[in-house]
């Protein structure tokens, strides 16, 4: 758990909405302990996701997520592990089957983000306090679309708006572009 501590006492957010969310997230941790890793830990929990893209930065991998019905890069719950890098990595590829995944290259934490998760019959509203990492993959090698998947697609940066219009995804697709523009 110190070692996740550590991973967001270094990172720094981009704006006031994402440094509220390192807060919240760095808040939960501290008050419960290894609890909030858990995934019926209420009022929410600690999750991970992956946005994964080609190693020229131009793609994005995108999962058309089966129970929320919209396009969103690969993640999930934590399963009681502070362990949130081997998380989003573990996501990525139980959702994509892709075996070419990679954290990139002297990248720590992509980006930070709480939100809600409506009630469902299963489980009631939560939160999801999710930390977020940017990994690459080969465009070649090809995907399998999981069970909690409707589809698998790789899009151009420039094309994400057709697919998803929530602000927090924008804020990560924008640092990869900004990542990009400083490649050699």
């Amino acid at each position: 758990m110190e070692n996740f501590l550590d991973l967001l006492s270094v990172y720094h957010p981009i704006d006031a909405q994402e440094e509220a969310s390192r807060k919240k997230i760095i808040s939960l941790v501290k008050n419960y302990g290894t609890p909030a890793f858990d995934h019926d830990f209420l009022p929410g929990h600690i999750t991970a996701s992956a946005l994964v893209v080609n190693k020229a930065l131009t793609h994005v991998l995108l999962n058309h997520h089966k129970k929320l019905d919209m396009w969103f890069q690969f993640g999930g719950h934590s399963d009681g592990s502070p362990d949130v890098r081997a998380t989003a990595m573990r996501e990525a590829q139980e959702e994509s089957g892709l075996h070419s995944l990679e954290f990139y290259p002297g990248q720590g934490i992509l980006d930070v983000d709480v939100h809600d998760i409506p009630a469902r019959p299963e489980m009631p509203a939560h939160q999801h306090h999710d930390v977020r990492f940017l990994l690459t993959a080969d465009m070649a090698e090809p995907f399998v679309i999981s069970e909690e998947s409707h589809d698998l697609k790789w899009v151009r940066l420039e094309d994400i708006e057709s697919y998803n219009h929530e602000d927090t995804f924008h804020r990560m697709i924008n640092k990869v572009i900004v990542l990009r523009k400083s490649l050699p």
